[in-house]
């Protein structure tokens, strides 16, 4: 585990839109389908690594991406320290 420090949203968005880049541009993979959940855990051993309080609580993030044939394209399991963790979703 390495913790890395705060990415900002624009950078962050730049990093993943690169990546989709490149796959598209290189190899024809276009990601078309994100499955996400987010579920609250009891801090165990991640919490340890987030230094959390020994009550404290985390959040996991799994997403999967998938592109237009069902093939998996990206998957992520992420974990936030629960009372630092801010959701925001914007629909266009």
């Amino acid at each position: 585990f390495q913790a890395h420090g705060p990415v900002a949203p624009q950078e962050r968005c730049a990093q993943k839109h690169a990546l989709y880049r490149v796959l598209r541009d290189k190899y024809g993979v276009r990601p078309v389908k994100s499955c996400e959940q987010i579920s609250a855990l009891s801090g165990g051993p991640i919490g340890l690594k987030l230094q959390l309080p020994r009550e404290g609580a985390i959040l996991c993030r799994r997403r999967r991406v998938l592109d237009s044939t069902g093939r998996l394209v990206q998957l992520q399991t992420l974990y936030y320290r629960a009372e630092r963790f801010v959701c925001q979703i914007d629909l266009n």
